[in-house]
């Protein structure tokens, strides 16, 4: 939760989080950087602000990078969350991968509202939209298949020379 609601995100923070045990955990060693998460989870407590809430649940991130050699903690995040979902039906290492696939949907969106402007878009009607998102997810893919990192730059170079544009479809040898 963003804070958008305090309420709801006091009552969460007042759950007796230092004395749960961490359930769950993830670690990914990329770029340099170590991404450690942790998922703590309580049941939900009686009178919260959220219909048919089952679990509260906090995830921590903790960020290392290296540094002249050496590991250096660079931050630490932590995010309280709610779910309808049983503890029978999501294991805390299965709401934890929830929570991890739902920021890379995340990250599509702000891709394509940051640098295909989606949001203002003026094609409304009939199946363009779909056509248009459909061609931003497929130039998306062939992107990240080609290893590319800077989206927006090689977006640019491509429409500036539509040769790299066919090299990217593989229609012209490189």
């Amino acid at each position: 939760m963003l804070g958008n609601q305090p309420g709801l995100s006091a009552q969460l923070d007042a759950l007796p989080w230092d004395g749960t045990p961490v359930a769950a955990a993830t670690a990914e060693v990329q770029r340099g950087r170590v991404e450690t998460r942790t998922i703590r989870v309580l049941p939900a407590p009686h009178g919260l602000d959220f219909p048919h809430a089952r679990q509260a649940i906090l995830i921590e991130r903790y960020v290392t990078i290296r540094k002249n050699r050496r590991w250096v903690p660079r931050n630490c995040e932590a995010v309280l969350y709610v779910t309808s979902l049983h503890p029978a039906q999501a294991s805390p290492a299965d709401l934890l991968a929830c929570v991890r696939g739902h920021w890379r949907v995340e990250h599509l969106h702000w891709l394509r509202d940051v640098i295909w402007d989606e949001d203002k878009s003026t094609i409304r009607t009939g199946n363009a939209p779909q056509v248009m998102s459909a061609l931003t997810n497929l130039v998306i893919s062939l992107f990240r298949l080609q290893g590319v990192t800077k989206i927006k730059a090689k977006a640019r170079r491509n429409a500036q020379d539509p040769r790299q544009t066919l090299q990217l479809l593989a229609l012209r040898p490189g």
